[in-house]
């Protein structure tokens, strides 16, 4: 089987999703600014899709925007070498 995430469109191949891989390990990802933006300017709502093993049908969270969106701050972003993205780790799950 194959992870149902790699069969969602993502935003830059017309989609109104945000797909990331996740480091398998901690789940990390990086959300960056101008994407954001784009599809914050393009969609009134769009997905965030993080999926880590190919794999596994069903390792995969699909997430509204609209659920997240209070945490897409400027105070929240990174600073230092990567600049104007926000990052998340996927805890206890």
């Amino acid at each position: 089987m194959m992870n149902k995430a790699l069969f969602i469109k993502n935003w830059n191949k017309g989609g109104n999703s945000y797909v990331l891989k996740g480091n398998p390990k901690n789940k990390w990802v990086g959300f960056q600014e101008t994407v954001i933006n784009h599809l914050t300017n393009t969609f009134e709502d769009f997905n965030i899709v993080i999926w880590t093993d190919k794999e596994d049908e069903n390792d995969f969270y699909c997430i509204p925007f609209s659920a997240l969106e209070h945490l897409f701050t400027k105070e929240h972003q990174t600073t230092g070498k990567y600049q104007n993205r926000w990052t998340a780790i996927i805890i206890d799950h």
